[in-house]
């Protein structure tokens, strides 16, 4: 946003000179600003379910661990087939791939967002 405001306050002469006149290149630049809080905010909200997930997941993975010590403590076999131990495994496994695609679109779409920015400054 701070290279944005610098387009804007005419410190980046070459923002202004994109967009032809001083009047298109403050709307252009409201109009950014505007986009870049919604960018903002929407990485805000993956954030927020990749910690979710992590916290499913790890959850998942204590139920698991948890299991395995029952299964320690009174001498039994454990068993990874196990319909509740397999079912946890599915699981986990869905977490780790949902937080990996959350977090990639986070990488892209702050990426994106940069490389779109430094184009107009330069």
């Amino acid at each position: 946003m701070s290279l944005v405001l610098t387009g804007l306050a005419r410190l980046q002469p070459k923002f202004a000179l994109n967009y032809g006149s001083d009047r298109n290149a403050d709307l252009a630049g409201a109009i950014l600003l505007v986009v870049l809080v919604f960018i903002a905010s929407l990485l805000t909200y993956f954030g927020r379910g990749v910690r979710l997930l992590w916290q499913k997941s790890y959850a998942a993975w204590q139920q698991i661990v948890d299991r395995r010590q029952e299964a320690e403590e009174k001498q039994q076999a454990f068993d990874w087939r196990d319909n509740g131990i397999a079912f946890r495994l599915f699981w986990l496994l869905g977490y780790w791939v949902m937080m990996i695609i959350l977090v990639s679109i986070q990488l892209l779409v702050s990426v994106g967002a940069l490389e779109y920015i430094l184009r107009l400054m330069h």
